[in-house]
């Protein structure tokens, strides 16, 4: 039995973007050394090849406090995450959590669990607020009477199950939900950084590229492994043309074929970067922010360097 796994938390709404996550997953490391599970607080089916290729769908329970969480721009599903260390802690010792709308674009995701932790709980990367400008006082810190501090994106995060437990995380992250509602500007994201404030591991952002949407070129140089739509344009959804039109091309077969009726691709507009004036502003705007760029992918030495950080 392996003592890893990759979850990925959903509601029924984006079961299927989660299942196409899954799949990617395990037609890439057919061989892993970890579990794939897609994890719902609602029971739920996955196809039937899924399975067959061994990823298992989880119902888990997590209780009244769960369904209390305050809900937004984001489903209360978004909180599960936080309950999987205490839910699934008996049989894994790291779990690697991945958002919903993420494309997997290289990379050994098994490396992903040798990550040096540094005695923390919670491995991440940083979020894009913060990559150009990382002394930024995060809204959630300011609004909660926080000092400045690293502030990292839950689209990926490397959990140490004993440690998540031993610190009590969840059990803050509910403390702090009663104390600092005004201050949950991004859901379980926002609890898990006031809860680890100053005390997590930040990894490289190849491991959840928030701007394959926003600055799509860096792609084109940058060896990405996770590509994270984290903003309002996904690639299934894309009213502007912001997504790089690769992404829906792979994942559109996928949802005719097993989720014909989910009626979850939109109005996708012509992509914006195949008109030559969009093209050359996107160009430009890469060019000017690309020196401040490098001096951040220059603080990991690989893929799998991890630097323990401080408030």
């Amino acid at each position: 039995m392996s003592t890893h796994a990759i979850a990925i938390c959903c509601d029924r709404n984006y079961l299927p973007i989660s299942c196409f996550l899954a799949d990617q997953i395990v037609n890439q490391t057919p061989h892993a050394s970890f579990d794939t599970l897609i994890c719902g607080a609602e029971e739920m089916a996955i196809p039937d090849d899924l399975r067959a290729k061994g990823v298992q769908f989880l119902h888990l329970a997590a209780g009244p406090e769960f369904a209390q969480q305050k809900s937004s721009h984001l489903p209360v599903s978004a909180y599960l995450r936080l309950w999987l260390p205490a839910l699934l802690g008996n049989t894994y010792k790291r779990i690697l959590h991945l958002d919903s709308d993420m494309m997997l674009e290289g990379g050994d995701l098994t490396t992903v669990f040798d990550i040096d932790l540094h005695g923390r709980a919670v491995a991440a990367v940083r979020d894009m607020q913060q990559w150009l400008r990382p002394q930024k006082h995060i809204r959630d810190f300011r609004l909660a009477g926080m000092a400045p501090a690293p502030y990292f994106n839950s689209g990926m995060e490397l959990f140490d199950i004993q440690t998540y437990r031993a610190d009590d995380v969840l059990n803050t992250c509910l403390r702090l939900a009663v104390a600092h509602p005004h201050a949950i500007c991004h859901h379980d994201q926002s609890l898990l950084n006031m809860a680890l404030h100053g005390n997590w591991t930040e990894v490289s952002p190849v491991w959840n590229w928030q701007w394959a949407g926003k600055r799509p070129l860096f792609g084109l140089s940058t060896p990405l492994y996770l590509a994270h739509f984290a903003g309002a344009a996904k690639p299934w959804s894309d009213l502007k043309g912001i997504c790089p039109p690769r992404y829906m091309a792979s994942l559109r077969p996928y949802l005719d074929r097993y989720f014909p009726d989910c009626g979850l691709a939109r109005t996708i507009a012509p992509p914006r970067n195949a008109q030559q004036g969009g093209f050359l502003k996107s160009a430009a705007e890469h060019a000017l922010i690309q020196p401040r760029m490098n001096a951040y992918l220059a603080r990991f030495s690989s893929p799998l360097h991890s630097i323990p950080v401080t408030a």
